[in-house]
């Protein structure tokens, strides 16, 4: 199904629509910030690590080469991330991020979408900078968000090209991946679970408890712990703007209004 997302600021609510049912969901940012306390909470109760112990050393490098990409004049600018993640038997994951990224100054509509950006970071107590493109690395930072955020400040202008790569060694029980379980998409799971599809996310989540058995099973053969690899890159082909129509920010007719279903817990694994 077709989601559509619509957020008031001024009414400190977000709605998801299902254009297929005509259905919609409501949640109110109170309600979008005890979520992630719970979730904080509910990582400490099962023993994991709490992100707001987690320090990592971040620095913003400025080579200054220029290009164009897509039309745009960019300039190159390199997000560097290192750090330790303790494990549950004392033995820290090392993690490594690299954001490659090339950024646009004179982007259309980059000044309102920052606008945007700032309010609704600001009605949830969070740092606008991170609304980034490469902002996803700051659901990781934990306590060194603030230094993140005074990093990102450096970009002045929103990246084109982004190439990321995070490396993470010493974790038990990566080694022995078995093939495919890189396959799963994490993203298409938090649509799923915005969205309240739940025989997707069923689905989904039937697939990775197989992987995790799978996983389980070479565990004992592959011993120690391994490395992982991630590689991810985002890239902006082309930008357009348009004038809003006059039809306004609120659930079109003929709509009704559904209980918001909350994601599933995912499987855990001795």
């Amino acid at each position: 199904s077709s989601s559509v997302n619509i957020v008031r600021l001024d009414r400190n609510l977000i709605w998801n629509l299902d254009t297929a049912k005509k259905e919609y969901t409501e949640m109110s940012f109170a309600e979008m910030k005890q979520m992630m306390e719970e979730a904080k909470a509910e990582m400490a109760k099962k023993g994991s690590v709490n992100p707001d112990d987690i320090k990592f050393s971040v620095s913003m490098e400025t080579p200054g080469a220029k290009k164009e990409i897509n039309g745009f004049a960019t300039e190159q600018k390199i997000l560097h991330i290192t750090g330790q993640i303790p494990g549950a038997e004392g033995a820290p994951s090392e993690v490594a991020i690299t954001a490659d990224m090339w950024v646009a100054k004179n982007v259309p509509g980059y000044e309102e979408l920052r606008a945007f950006q700032s309010g609704f970071a600001k009605k949830l107590g969070i740092d606008p900078s991170m609304f980034h493109s490469a902002g996803g690395m700051a659901q990781m930072m934990g306590g060194s968000m603030g230094q993140l955020a005074e990093e990102m400040q450096k970009l002045e202008g929103y990246p084109i090209l982004m190439d990321m790569k995070m490396e993470i060694s010493g974790v038990e029980g990566m080694a022995g991946m078995p093939e495919g379980m890189e396959e799963i998409d994490m993203q298409a799971m938090m649509e799923a679970a915005k969205s309240g599809d739940m025989a997707a996310l069923e689905k989904m989540q039937a697939d990775m408890e197989k992987k995790a058995k799978e996983m389980e099973a070479n565990q004992s053969s592959s011993g120690g712990g391994g490395s992982m690899t991630i590689t991810v890159r985002h890239e902006v082909t082309a930008i357009t703007t348009t004038g809003v129509p006059k039809v306004g920010f609120d659930i079109p007719d003929g709509y009704s209004r559904v209980e918001m279903k909350m994601p599933f817990e995912m499987p855990s694994h001795e």
